[in-house]
């Protein structure tokens, strides 16, 4: 006799009272017999007492609460008998481990799809471009001109004069070169300011390349869909008549870029701007401001007025168009702001700005209005 007695067992399934219950024989499960409760007048271990109910040993031990649902239990051990061993083994683990049943498995992650052939192909290449463009900036820097000889020494000749020499040749001309090297302190103060002003008023701030007038000319370009004038420092302009060619293309760009940074790496502000105002084209085969001056006006880059010093800079982004005696409008209009500009700045007082004006009405005659010639270039 077992020493846990349950206060009744339950009638087994689809029997009828008063028969005798029997134990469930199920194939692969071993049943334990627990102490059975006497029928009503009837004392335990009485002959004729009814046989014990067969009970799984945990619903035996489990006590009252566990009898109370003995019915499904016992329905579930039956079904799972019936499934075989393995799955009834699986049943009692599930349920003894969560009690709710068994556990799903966590959800597998999301698989991640292989990039398409066409984007593989795109990535290599960009890649394989990127990679050319590094190769070919690094191959034109090395194979570009070095700018530390010119510290001590002054050009013979530059790529524009060349290509000038060229032009008229293939034209059936004679070429025609006017140039005389002068130091800076042999050139008219109020001429120099008037070209630094008018061309490149942050010379002295910038290290060769102007990034903020890059910009603006960069999103101009972009707007206009084709390349324009503009953004270029006086060492970029000096960069291109000495080594580069009068072509607009990214590639000139870059170079000139470059070579800016040479410059300004090798020669000193003073230097660079000598070199500038010696070799700067100021009209058909004029080089120079001493030769501009003597062109132009008949007097030496030291005597010239700030008139006359505001009229050579506005010819600078047209000298071969905008000559004093071409009659040119946008000749006339920007030389009158360079001298407003001087006066600006402080260059020149009030008296000689309202001086200058009148002498720039004189030297250039009161161009006509309407001669159009306001967009200008001979090269960028």
């Amino acid at each position: 006799m077992s020493k846990v007695e349950a206060e009744g067992p339950p009638e087994a399934p689809n029997s009828e009272p008063g028969s005798e219950p029997t134990a469930a024989s199920t194939p692969g499960m071993e049943s334990t017999v627990s102490s059975a409760t006497p029928t009503s007048g009837a004392e335990p271990d009485a002959p004729g007492a009814p046989a014990p109910v067969a009970r799984s040993s945990a619903g035996a031990v489990a006590g009252p609460a566990a009898s109370a649902g003995e019915p499904d239990t016992s329905a579930r051990l039956i079904a799972g008998a019936r499934a075989g061993p393995a799955a009834f083994a699986g049943e009692l683990d599930t349920s003894a481990r969560s009690g709710v049943g068994p556990v799903s498995s966590p959800p597998s992650p999301p698989e991640v799809p292989a990039p398409s052939l066409r984007r593989r192909w795109g990535r290599w290449v960009l890649g394989g471009l990127l990679l050319a463009g590094l190769g070919l900036t690094t191959h034109a820097y090395v194979t570009l001109p070095d700018a530390r000889p010119l510290a001590k020494e002054n050009p013979k000749t530059t790529a524009l004069m060349d290509q000038r020499a060229d032009e008229a040749r293939e034209a059936g001309r004679k070429p025609r070169r006017r140039q005389q090297w002068v130091s800076l302190s042999a050139i008219s103060k109020p001429a120099v300011d008037a070209v630094l002003l008018s061309e490149d008023a942050s010379f002295y701030l910038h290290d060769g390349v102007d990034t903020v007038e890059l910009a603006r000319a960069v999103g101009q370009a972009v707007e206009e869909g084709k390349l324009g004038r503009g953004a270029s420092t006086l060492t970029q302009q000096l960069a291109k008549n000495l080594w580069l060619s009068t072509d607009r293309s990214l590639l000139r760009k870059a170079k000139e870029l470059m070579l800016a940074h040479r410059l300004e790496e090798a020669l000193t502000k003073q230097r660079i701007l000598t070199l500038y105002l010696n070799v700067v084209e100021w009209g058909n085969g004029v080089y120079g401001i001493e030769a501009g001056a003597r062109e132009h006006f008949g007097v030496s880059a030291s005597q010239l007025t700030v008139a006359q010093g505001a009229v050579l800079a506005s010819m600078l982004p047209s000298p071969r168009k905008r000559s004093p005696s071409s009659g040119s409008s946008a000749l006339l209009k920007h030389s009158h702001r360079v001298v407003h500009a001087l006066k600006v700045y402080r260059r020149i007082s009030a008296d000689q700005e309202e001086a200058a004006h009148k002498e720039v009405d004189r030297l250039l005659g009161r161009a006509s209005e309407d001669t159009g010639d306001d967009a200008d270039e001979d090269g960028p």
